[in-house]
């Protein structure tokens, strides 16, 4: 029987979410260039992560539906 350790969970969530935020960060800069232009990667990052928080807050949950609430904060804002 296969088992698998915590900390080999720990990474493979830890690369998943990486891989999610850096898909994010992708679909903004391709989709909102003008809105993301001046944002450095980092600090793009950090909206990503935060935006992500805040769409759970709202019980959004689905990849679709964070990007969607993702592109809503580079147009309209989000309080960090």
């Amino acid at each position: 029987m296969l088992k698998v350790r915590r900390e080999q969970i720990e990474t493979f969530r830890t690369q998943r979410q990486a891989r999610f935020v850096q898909r994010m960060m992708d679909y903004l800069r391709v989709t909102f260039p003008a809105q993301t232009k001046n944002l450095t990667d980092d600090h793009l990052r950090a909206t990503v992560q935060h935006g992500e928080r805040k769409a759970q807050d709202y019980d959004i949950v689905y990849e679709d539906d964070i990007r969607r609430f993702l592109g809503y904060v580079v147009v309209y804002g989000l309080t960090l």
